[in-house]
């Protein structure tokens, strides 16, 4: 658990036990098999340092049977060749009066991994790196080959996404990103008997949904390394419900802040203009109000105001009755499965 929050991990620990995968030697030499026999085989090689590699074989002419069987050539030997990608530099200055932008952080799906005890992009928890900087420059080391997408996140701006251009060996200068000064949302989240809610957790329809755009890209990313297909891209964010999880795994990164012990929250770098601003809470319904924003940090203040929702308690047994021990459960109101903040049905 996390923070009293609930915690998806040990079903990510418990799904890895049963994994073992074939390791090279101190020469590279590896040997990985059976195989069926539908060739060609696509073999998948990944290690610390460099960018996962992708590689065909297809088994030579048949040799001498064994015990009646016919084998595949003993000698059969590929070559596989690991890239170790390359770096981004650059800086990143405000747009409205073009001094650099201090403290922020910057995000690379498609970045190698070059320390086995930091988070990976594999790792739901894994984030951005972060940088402080007098003249906001910025190095991302380690990125894979290929056209990137850079993500910049600094607080009391808009995020901006940058397009570049990674070369193997090489780097990649001068890039410049400029942000935006986005508005400045205060409030209070309260019950309707007018207390203050603490706890709840407090964000924005549209940062919900780049939260979870952001989300879906990591996700094909990995599934195209490990060769994942058929799973559909999800064109919206889950229920209501399962935000809260989300929010408490840290996949929703700064999306989402948490209300104080008096209710109050504050949420910057918010898009200017029309929003929902969405708050839930374990213990409550859902809550959204819609406000017209500006940018910089003179809006008005806001009130959330959250209901009591209902609750539900039962039993988990199998199919012969017994009692379930350790079952997780999930509930989640089917008329809230396709619904919006905006549709006002939450």
């Amino acid at each position: 658990r996390i923070e009293g929050q609930p915690s998806l991990a040990p079903l990510f620990i418990a799904g890895m036990r049963e994994f073992s995968f074939p390791e090279t030697g101190p020469d590279g030499a590896f040997v990985a098999g059976p195989f069926s026999d539908s060739a060609p085989h696509v073999l998948r090689v990944a290690c610390v340092g460099y960018e996962t590699a992708k590689a065909t074989w297809r088994p030579s002419s048949k040799g001498a049977a064994v015990d009646g069987v016919a084998e595949p050539e003993r000698l059969d030997e590929i070559v596989v060749t690991l890239s170790s990608g390359g770096r981004i530099e650059g800086r990143v200055r405000d747009l409205a009066t073009g001094e650099p932008v201090t403290t922020f952080s910057v995000r690379v799906t498609d970045r190698i991994e070059v320390d086995p005890a930091a988070p990976t992009r594999l790792n739901p928890f894994a984030g951005g790196v972060e940088v402080e900087d007098p003249e906001g420059r910025f190095v991302v080391e380690a990125v894979e080959a290929g056209d990137q997408t850079l993500s910049i996140h600094a607080d009391d701006y808009l995020d901006a996404d940058v397009s570049v251009t990674v070369v193997e060996g090489a780097a990649t200068r001068d890039v410049v990103v400029s942000l935006r000064r986005g508005a400045t949302v205060r409030g209070v989240v309260v019950d309707s008997a007018g207390a203050p809610v603490a706890g709840a957790q407090v964000t924005t329809e549209r940062l919900v949904k780049r939260s979870f755009d952001f989300m879906e890209d990591e996700r094909k990313s990995i599934e195209d390394d490990l060769a994942v297909r058929g799973r559909r891209r999800q064109n919206r964010p889950p229920p209501v419900g399962f935000l809260r999880y989300a929010a408490a795994l840290g996949l929703m990164g700064t999306s989402v802040v948490t209300s104080e012990p008096d209710g109050s929250f504050e949420l910057t770098g918010v898009e200017p203009g029309r929003q929902e601003i969405l708050a839930f809470h374990r213990d409550f319904r859902s809550a959204t109000v819609p406000v017209d924003l500006k940018e910089g940090d003179e809006n008005p203040p806001v009130s959330v105001v959250m209901t009591q929702g209902g609750g539900l308690k039962g039993r988990v047994r199998d199919r012969f009755g017994r009692p379930v021990v350790d079952a997780t459960v999930i509930a989640a109101s089917p008329g809230l499965a396709n619904a919006s903040a905006s549709s006002g049905d939450l």
